[in-house]
């Protein structure tokens, strides 16, 4: 083998290694991994806490005096307060979620170009 035909050779290789590292990259590194039952637990009780709060900051709008407890302006801030702790925890699982896709995505694209690259080399020395 001549150090025409080890180069493309190498990259025949090197294209397979990322082909294979794509599909064992969601399974060494699943979602489950970044997303605990915890979170998800956290992000279910906010959403439904954010859901009464709602309803109850609409009521107090339409009808003040009918309340009692805490005014307007108070659960309209623990309302937004809610939300942007529920706004995080989403972020995170977006984060989680597409981590994995997206490096496999770059591993198997970047993977079958050096392949390409690796067999198109190895056509022309050969030829």
């Amino acid at each position: 083998m001549t150090m025409k035909s080890t180069i493309p050779f190498a990259a025949i290789i090197v294209g397979f290694i990322l082909l294979a590292g794509s599909v064992l990259w969601p399974i060494l590194f699943p979602t489950t991994s970044a997303w605990t039952d915890e979170k998800s637990q956290q992000m279910s009780d906010l959403s439904s806490k954010a859901h009464k709060l709602h309803y109850q900051v609409e009521l107090a709008k339409r009808k003040p005096n009918m309340t009692g407890g805490k005014n307007s302006a108070e659960m309209q801030e623990e309302y937004k307060k809610v939300l942007m702790e529920l706004d995080v925890l989403k972020e995170q699982f977006q984060a989680a979620d597409e981590g994995p896709k997206t490096m496999s995505s770059y591993l198997k694209w970047t993977g079958i170009i050096v392949f390409g690259i690796g067999v198109t080399g190895w056509m022309a020395f050969k030829g």
